[in-house]
């Protein structure tokens, strides 16, 4: 980044070593920067697209691989517990390697009913032969699958006991996005359809006290989904949403505008997922209905969003600008600072960031001010205050750090670094997590201001 020409900076460094020049000519000038803009698709914390399926790495593209942010799919709940008490995690773990091998988080649910499936048991038969009770249905392959009764104590008891050992097995795990809350209804949507000869819709009573309070409890800091299923269950998902949980909207564009993400605007991240009538509507049309996707975008600002390789395929810039417009995409606008100062004195630097995207971060984030070397490497950080939280979408946010920049013990000479800001997920953390839309960017996320030169006290 280079200062504007309102500055005075000097059209040529000085010749004469810097430690050789004496620290009375050394004069404070003001600079200011206004880093140009990237258009860049940056995979940051707590944001994306969301891939649904394995995303291996010989077979997809690197361009569609290297928009994902999250991949995301659903197991049965037999295939994970096929003896009570004995859980195949190698399922689930293999998920979450392939992603972790590509610098990517995962997500899952896992189900108890799925017409989808060629299983005769999705609920696995030991629940049955426990005394839980079931009915027999015709899966979309013709073939028999049981499906649980939805209040029975037994069924109930089991799956509680499930739920606490896949928390304690994977809550908090940083390789997982979020787990949906997928115990009930069909494919876990909470609702019957394609089973509602089985047994009929659970009250939203129900819904809350025998599905989500058992996730609830067990789960104290993964991020914690409810699929949309029906409106009459509306009470019971603002419960939820009051104590942390959020939304999934199947059926976006096709069944929704996506009005059901602002339920948790400004709360918790909203996710989007389109129906799989939409995308073969999609295909036969021809018409990937972009108009439709940037709507939806815009009313429910949702922070994950699904995504298919031919729908990136089909139209690389709209989906590197959708991209960028979910959740939140920072930049950092402006920044002003005096270039010298004595050591131990507050840099009085004024920041303006802006949120261009739709939503909030939800994430954990701290800004930090760094003094880099000329290489670009830390010498030194300052936590400062500025709640990226709080950067709410299309709003200038300016406010001022006073880090107390200090030159090592024993420096009697003027030392000039790179001064430069980073976004962190955590104060402990040495590199920044989150890239700015804003050019300028080191090899480690810093982005550099311009230079600063320190004078002993």
């Amino acid at each position: 980044m280079t200062p504007t020409p309102e500055t005075s900076v000097p059209a040529e460094e000085p010749s004469t070593p810097l430690e050789e020049v004496p620290k009375e000519s050394i004069q404070p000038v003001q600079i200011v920067v206004e880093p140009e803009n990237t258009d860049d698709v940056l995979i940051n914390p707590g944001k994306g697209f969301v891939f649904l399926g394995y995303l291996d790495e010989s077979e997809y593209d690197a361009d569609f691989r290297s928009v994902v942010s999250i991949g995301y799919t659903r197991f049965n709940w037999a295939k994970i517990e096929p003896e009570e008490g004995h859980y195949d995690w190698d399922h689930i773990d293999d998920w979450i390697n392939t992603f972790k091998r590509q610098d990517k988080q995962f997500a899952f649910g896992v189900m108890c009913a799925n017409t989808s499936s060629s299983k005769a048991y999705v609920t696995p038969e030991w629940v049955y032969d426990a005394g839980a009770e079931g009915k027999w249905i015709t899966a979309e392959n013709g073939e028999p699958q049981k499906i649980p009764n939805w209040t029975d104590p037994i069924f109930l008891e089991k799956l509680d006991n499930f739920i606490q050992a896949l928390a304690k097995r994977y809550d908090g795990n940083p390789d997982i996005s979020f787990i949906d809350i997928r115990s009930y209804g069909n494919w876990g949507e909470q609702h019957t359809y394609k089973i509602e000869d089985a047994y009929p819709d659970i009250s939203a009573e129900e819904l809350r006290d025998l599905y989500f309070i058992p996730y609830m409890n067990a789960f104290q800091k993964t991020q914690l989904v409810a699929p949309y299923g029906l409106e009459e269950y509306e009470e019971t998902y603002r419960w939820a949403i009051d104590r942390g949980v959020t939304i999934r909207r199947d059926g976006i564009v096709t069944y929704s505008d996506g009005s059901e993400g602002r339920m948790v605007y400004g709360k918790a991240p909203a996710i989007f997922e389109y129906p799989a009538s939409y995308l073969r509507e999609a295909r036969s049309s021809g018409n990937w209905q972009y108009s439709a996707v940037r709507s939806v975008v815009e009313t429910g600002a949702p922070t994950y969003l699904q995504i298919y390789e031919d729908m990136y395929d089909s139209n690389q810039a709209f989906y590197n600008e959708i991209a960028n417009r979910i959740g939140y995409y920072f930049r950092l606008k402006k920044a002003v600072y005096y270039n010298a100062l004595s050591s131990g004195t507050p840099a009085d630097i004024e920041l303006t960031f802006r949120n261009d995207g739709v939503a909030p971060l939800y994430a954990s984030a701290c800004l930090k001010v760094g003094l880099l070397d000329e290489n670009g490497n830390l010498v030194q950080a300052y936590p400062v205050s500025g709640n990226p939280a709080q950067w709410m979408p299309g709003v200038d946010v300016a406010f001022t750090v006073s880090p107390i920049l200090q030159l090592p013990a024993g420096q009697v000479q003027p030392v000039q670094y790179q001064l430069a800001v980073g976004l962190f997920e955590y104060a402990s953390d040495t590199k920044p997590a989150y890239q700015l839309g804003s050019a300028g960017s080191t090899k480690d996320h810093w982005y550099v201001l311009g230079t600063i030169t320190i004078l002993p006290e």
